[in-house]
């Protein structure tokens, strides 16, 4: 028996990865680059993501990624992404909706609590509900097509402060079964990754100074299971097996990455 999980094949593959202009997205596309594939990065800064191509570039030894700047709350983007794609390449094998945020800390007694709730579900799940189902008559073309979906931990823990968010990766958990169910007869797998403190730059949406962050990343290390914080390579390495055929039998599953801090 042959295994090939240390080195993916995806030179034939073509990957759409949202929020990809820095952290876990930007990870994951250079990842997925290295073993071959072509991507599609998107984010709001063009010059982030041109940082994104040249590292994929140059993992992928000249692989050019597509970079396509633009914001999904902007509810004509998601076509304009799927469309591009399919001019510049042809065809979509997977699917990576990473794009999400945290955004402040709020309350049910903040006077906009209900204008941050709407906000951050619509990106953190109707966004990706959106794209999903544009991207599908597509993904039935491809032989081993994929949807890869990253949530959160918090969408199986409650923290107090960011209720929104909670809510919005809880409704992520349930939009990776149920379209895994419905897509399985089409043999399109649809998995989640739910991460845990992962050292990226989310502090930002979280209205951190970087210190705090640091500060808070230091915490997290120093109490989790295995006493270390993740990083975005991390997540992109059990991404790219997800994706991969060696788990062409993995759909509609949840996969916790969160160093053990879910158990304590």
């Amino acid at each position: 028996m042959t295994h090939n999980i240390d080195k993916h094949n995806f030179s034939e593959s073509v990957a759409l990865i949202t929020g990809s202009s820095n952290g876990i997205g930007a990870a994951i596309a250079v990842a997925l680059c290295s073993y071959g594939c072509k991507v599609v990065i998107t984010g709001r800064s063009a010059v982030a993501l041109e940082k994104v191509a040249q590292d994929a570039a140059k993992a992928s030894g000249g692989i050019a990624s597509l970079q396509i700047v633009g914001d999904l709350l902007d509810d004509t983007f998601p076509s304009r992404l799927i469309a591009e794609t399919i001019a510049k390449f042809g065809k979509l094998d997977f699917l990576v909706n990473n794009a999400g945020s945290m955004m402040g800390r709020t309350t049910l007694s903040d006077t906009k609590f209900l204008q941050e709730f709407d906000k951050l579900v619509n990106l953190n799940a109707r966004c990706v509900v959106n794209l999903t189902q544009l991207a599908v008559p597509h993904l039935k073309q491809s032989k081993g097509a994929a949807i890869l979906n990253i949530g959160s931990i918090a969408s199986q823990q409650p923290w107090s402060g960011i209720l929104p968010y909670c809510v919005s990766k809880a409704m992520l958990n349930s939009i990776t079964k149920t379209t895994a169910l419905e897509l399985g007869k089409y043999s399109i797998r649809v998995n989640i990754i739910n991460p845990g403190a992962v050292d990226t730059d989310i502090y930002r949406s979280m209205e951190m100074s970087h210190q705090d962050w640091t500060q808070f990343m230091q915490r997290k290390e120093q109490t989790s299971l295995l006493k270390l914080v993740a990083q975005p390579d991390d997540i992109a390495h059990l991404a790219c097996f997800l994706l991969s055929q060696d788990a062409k039998n993995v759909t509609g599953s949840i996969f916790t990455s969160d160093t053990g801090a879910s158990l304590k």
